[in-house]
């Protein structure tokens, strides 16, 4: 049973790869197939967007001293932030969301100002969606849970069905 489990976990990780792959594919040839490389700011974002929230997820202890629940990096959300700790993570979710929204919104700005044509431009956008939907569906199962370890349930908690 657990090689099965094994395979479709693997096979998921798989499939996220190929849509990442997938979405940044459809911007580098926006780019190169209409020789305009404007939509390749894109990718900056994709970049980027991640980077505060990362960043603060490491850091987040020294800001507020020694934290115990924090240790392993898993907190059980019952504690409450000081409100320096607070603002610094708030401060970071939305440059996260303010990045995020300039990657999926970039390529219609672009778009609307003619700075590229209508197709270079739905192809950016489709692939800042399929990147954006690798990233989040990665996030939700394999990086907010314990890999691989049982629940009380007898079934490992990331997998997919």
């Amino acid at each position: 049973m657990m090689a099965a489990i094994s395979n479709r976990s693997v096979a998921g990780v798989m499939a996220l790869g190929l849509l990442l792959a997938s979405g940044v594919m459809l911007n580098i040839l926006a780019c190169s197939l209409y020789s305009s490389w404007w939509s390749f700011f894109v990718v900056v974002c994709y970049v980027a967007a991640p980077l505060p929230d990362f960043a603060m997820r490491h850091i987040r202890c020294i800001c507020g001293g020694y934290c115990e629940a924090e240790e392993d990096g898993f907190t059980d959300g019952d504690e409450e932030l000081p409100p320096i700790r607070e603002g610094l993570m708030d401060a970071a979710y939305f440059l996260t969301g303010a990045l995020v929204a300039s990657g999926l919104l970039l390529p219609l700005v672009l778009g609307h100002t003619h700075v590229i044509s209508t197709i270079p431009m739905l192809m950016s956008l489709v692939g800042g969606v399929l990147v954006y939907i690798a990233i989040a569906v990665y996030l939700h199962v394999y990086h907010e849970r314990n890999y691989g370890e049982d629940d009380g349930d007898g079934v490992p908690m990331a997998t997919f069905a």
